[in-house]
């Protein structure tokens, strides 16, 4: 649905404006390497109408600062001001997740792609201080996990529909895996515990009941 209404809200205009890197910040937040707009009225009809991006941000990049909304309309408004290339749009609920951070000019980030696989991305990054780096992949609160150093991390969603993760300083190896299976074996859990826990209490207040119905009885126990 996101996806969707970033298309209707943005990227319908953003065709019409190619070689403003202001009016395709979703193009270029996205990484898109490549447009094709024939009706683009900016290129001449005598050139090609396939052409590459010079405006892309890349796999990954690294924040200077964070800019607070309220809720996704604030967040999908905001894009129209902010320059996502500098900053990351992201909604208060998110910002207990995300310590405190300095911007190193000197920080790197790259993606691995030795054996690349959808479902599974792997980053180097370094940097001398903790960092915000927001990636041109499409967040779901489900079913993608992170990781830094094979350790858990939680990432959170920015920019309406990318993903965004503190990190801190030094030298890491971050990564992306897509494991539905995990988060419905953590659903079925979560509910097996939630049965149980109700059969405890109902099992708990049918036993008082018993007792306080029969009190002679344990009387006579005793």
């Amino acid at each position: 649905k996101k996806f969707q209404e970033i298309i209707e809200f943005r990227l319908s205009g953003e065709k019409r404006n190619l070689m403003d890197p202001s009016g395709t910040k979703v193009m270029n937040m996205l990484n898109t390497q490549y447009f094709y707009a024939p009706d683009n009225p900016q290129t001449p009809q005598d050139e090609s109408q396939m052409g590459a991006n010079p405006f892309a941000f890349g796999n990954a990049w690294l924040v200077q600062d964070l800019h607070k909304v309220v809720n996704a309309d604030e967040e999908i408004l905001a894009i129209n001001d902010v320059d996502v290339s500098t900053t990351a749009i992201i909604q208060e609920k998110y910002l207990s997740k995300v310590p405190d951070f300095k911007y190193d000019s000197s920080g790197t980030i790259t993606q691995e792609v030795l054996d690349y696989k959808p479902n599974h991305l792997i980053y180097k990054f370094s940097a001398n201080a903790d960092q915000f780096v927001v990636f041109s992949e499409i967040y779901y609160a489900d079913g993608w996990n992170a990781y830094i150093d094979d350790q858990p991390a939680e990432h959170v969603a920015v920019n309406y529909i990318l993903r965004g993760l503190h990190v801190p300083a030094g030298e890491h190896t971050i990564e992306f895996k897509f494991e539905p299976n995990k988060a419905a074996t953590l659903s079925a859990v979560a509910s097996i515990g939630g049965w149980l826990l109700i059969l405890v209490l109902v099992g708990g207040a049918f036993s008082l009941y018993r007792d306080v119905k029969n009190p002679k009885q344990l009387n006579d126990n005793s």
